[in-house]
């Protein structure tokens, strides 16, 4: 997951290099149409914990903690 993802050049870099980027996150909605456009990563937009349930459903709480201290989860 890439966090603050922007654009997503992060995430398109990653995915060149072989990784799998399950979504990226940020809160700019101008952000949406070039990261999707660009890399086969989802776009969730702005603070939605709900969708996070689905990439890590029993381990919630701790991904909303870490959220404030990381940018990339590899």
């Amino acid at each position: 997951m890439d966090l603050f993802c922007g654009a997503g050049g992060l995430t398109h870099g990653f995915e060149k290099a072989g990784l799998i980027v399950k979504a990226g996150y940020d809160i700019d909605p101008a952000c949406q149409f070039p990261y999707e456009h660009n890399n086969k990563a989802q776009f969730i937009l702005k603070n939605n914990e709900l969708r996070l349930v689905s990439f890590w459903p029993d381990h919630l709480s701790l991904v909303i903690w870490y959220i404030k201290f990381i940018d990339v989860v590899l």
